[in-house]
């Protein structure tokens, strides 16, 4: 790079470049006018987050009528979202602010936010479950589905997500010899392809086939109601008729 667009100790404001150090440490060096909009942007956002699920984990603390099982899987999807927030903020700081992380101080920001957002997925899969169950098998639905099945569920969960952001620190993991902190230097790529695939792709898949067929079983009771209703609507209209002729004839 060229000294006339650099100073001593700093970067060049119009450039992204790495940084050497005498011990060979490397760390990437942002555009100041990027980091500003990295700065404000990531706080809006996690503020946010943070505010909105925080507002929704009070409602359901403090209001009686959440008190249903469905509000239990929000509460705890409200709560890990609200994580997702405070973990985002701790890696923008960590990443952007700390002058230099070492490998496990940076594998852990990694791994809060891979956590929180995995967890965020299989909660959304629990509230998606849940919402099938009540209303494609309502009858089954209260012996397949209470308060104390969905504690285990939600435990079951987490001590999922929890083992397996365990294992980077047992040795799956990139192992970080450039010295960057960055996730796919951190995470290894099979490690990144199995988990996502399995604590995203698929939960996804499964949501989506779940909410399909939702839509088409309440589609189903739409068209069943609104044929009641005339059915309804047409035999009053034929009971007033001949009601009517009835009181003229007497």
């Amino acid at each position: 790079m060229d000294d006339a667009n650099t100073t001593d100790g700093g970067y060049d404001v119009n450039q992204t470049w790495l940084n050497v150090t005498g011990d060979g440490h490397v760390s990437v060096q942002h555009p100041y006018e990027a980091r500003i909009v990295e700065i404000v942007f990531t706080g809006v956002v996690t503020t946010l987050i943070i505010l909105s699920n925080g507002v929704v984990l009070v409602a359901i603390a403090t209001n009686s009528a959440f008190r249903d099982i469905r509000f239990l899987f929000i509460g705890n999807l409200a709560a890990i979202d609200l994580i997702t927030g405070v973990t985002m903020a701790y890696n923008f700081v960590s990443i952007f602010v700390a002058e230099a992380l070492s490998y496990y101080a940076c594998l852990t920001v990694f791994v809060l936010v891979e956590f929180s957002l995995r967890m965020s997925s299989l909660s959304m899969l629990l509230v998606t479950a849940n919402q099938y169950l009540l209303i494609v098998h309502p009858l089954r639905y209260p012996a397949l589905m209470n308060a104390a099945v969905a504690r285990r569920l939600l435990a079951a969960a987490w001590i999922v997500c929890a083992v397996i952001y365990s294992l980077p620190y047992a040795g799956w993991n990139g192992g970080g010899g450039t010295g960057e902190c960055l996730l796919l230097l951190v995470f290894s790529d099979s490690f990144m392809f199995v988990w996502d695939v399995a604590l995203f792709v698929v939960p996804a898949a499964i949501m989506v086939a779940l909410y399909a067929e939702i839509f088409i079983v309440a589609r189903r009771h739409c068209r069943q109601i609104a044929a009641q209703e005339v059915t309804v609507q047409s035999r009053d209209t034929h009971i007033y008729i001949y009601c009517r002729q009835l009181r003229e004839v007497l």
